[in-house]
């Protein structure tokens, strides 16, 4: 497993690249400055914003996040704001891991704001209501396993049957439809519906 380390002042930026290298399968470190021992890491992510780099990174590969985009004297840049699929396909590409294999595909992550009620799926912010929200946290707490209609209708406030349940996965596969290309929620047969993906 590859180690990288991310230095940043900005905790936001911080925990949204430390999700991504765990997410790309690597391990994870977060610095406020450069540690001294850089160069047993294998990739560091380094806000150009907020430190700057002043280290001898020997064989440490950079991918630098900064404001000014691809405008810094360093050739790896990732501009700032950027899509969190951008970053991962910069982890994966110096792990030697650019194309997706199913390892990293059955690991998938949904990224979850509980308060505002939104996700970041594949590098895309969807906001939901609070029930499609709900439904989705719960096929999300067992990735791979089928939960039926009528467990999926107690979420509901009110008495309904299992139709209550089928309304909000179709609205969820609509939204989902517009930003992955793979189908997020699948139907089970004589059981209900199920999905691969985690939520943190």
């Amino acid at each position: 497993m590859r180690e990288i380390a991310i230095v940043s002042k900005n905790r936001i930026l911080a925990r949204l690249a430390e999700l991504e290298a765990i997410s790309a399968g690597a391990e994870a470190s977060v610095f406020e400055s450069i540690p001294k021992n850089i160069a047993e890491y294998d990739i560091l992510i380094l806000d150009l914003d907020t430190v700057s780099l002043s280290a001898d990174l020997g064989k440490c590969e950079l991918i630098a996040v900064s404001s000014e985009g691809e405008n810094t004297r360093h050739t790896n840049t990732l501009g700032y704001p950027f899509l969190l699929g951008e970053l991962r396909a910069r982890i994966l590409k110096d792990t030697g891991r650019a194309s997706a294999d199913k390892s990293v595909r059955s690991s998938s992550t949904i990224y979850a704001d509980r308060e505002r009620r939104t996700i970041d799926i594949s590098g895309a912010n969807i906001s939901l209501s609070d029930y499609e929200f709900r439904v989705l946290e719960r096929l999300c707490e067992a990735p791979g396993a089928a939960v039926s209609r009528a467990e999926l209708s107690a979420l509901f406030d009110s008495d309904t049957d299992g139709n209550m349940a089928d309304v909000y996965i179709c609205r969820l596969r609509k939204k989902f439809s517009e930003v992955c290309d793979g189908r997020v929620i699948l139907t089970v047969r004589g059981k209900g519906y199920r999905t691969h993906y985690k939520m943190i």
